[in-house]
């Protein structure tokens, strides 16, 4: 709508700088507080580019099987293909009356490095669908590989809904912390 969208960079350093055990919970409610803007009829908190890579993380990656599927290059970039499909139950994402959403998907990995080029992740439980599409790139500044697009399309109760996002203006935080011995 135009409008601009508040930044949560601050209040996120100060999470990941407190270190407490409900700085999680805390998080978690950023995350959710943020899904406010969202548009369409699905209540959702995991349109964030980072969600395509999360079926990696160690804490994942033994809930589902993957399988190769082929090799393509991305914008002059050598990728070999995994596809994914979620097994565990109950399944990471989680829809209405807290029932299954299972995700399905593929990564496109360089094999030198181990990159996520791109991620495309679908998702089904009862009535909703949803596909997310995250383009990533090498940043020459902090020499890291970076979210650049996301595209994500949902079904669900009788309506589609689809976004674009496209991120460009990254920085490194940094925290410091010392410690007093008495």
């Amino acid at each position: 709508d135009g409008e601009d969208v508040a930044d949560h960079t601050a209040r996120l350093a100060a999470l990941l700088a407190d270190g407490s055990r409900d700085a999680i919970a805390r998080a978690r409610s950023l995350t959710d507080a943020s899904a406010r803007f969202n548009v369409g009829p699905v209540a959702r908190n995991v349109n964030i580019p980072t969600m395509g890579m999360a079926y990696l993380e160690p804490a994942r990656v033994g809930g589902a099987r993957f399988t190769r599927a082929g090799a393509e290059q991305i914008e002059g970039v050598d990728t070999v293909i995994l596809a994914f499909e979620e097994t565990a139950r109950p399944t990471f994402v989680r829809g209405d009356g807290n029932s299954d959403v299972t995700a399905r998907g593929r990564y496109w990995v360089h094999p030198g490095s181990g990159a996520i080029v791109r991620a495309q992740v679908d998702f089904t439980g009862g009535e909703l669908t949803g596909s997310m599409q995250v383009e990533t790139g090498l940043h020459e500044t902090l020499s890291v590989w970076v979210p650049r697009r996301m595209n994500e399309t949902w079904h669900a109760k009788g309506q589609r809904t689809t976004g674009f996002a496209e991120y460009d203006r990254f920085e490194r935080l940094t925290i410091s912390t010392g410690e007093i011995v008495k």
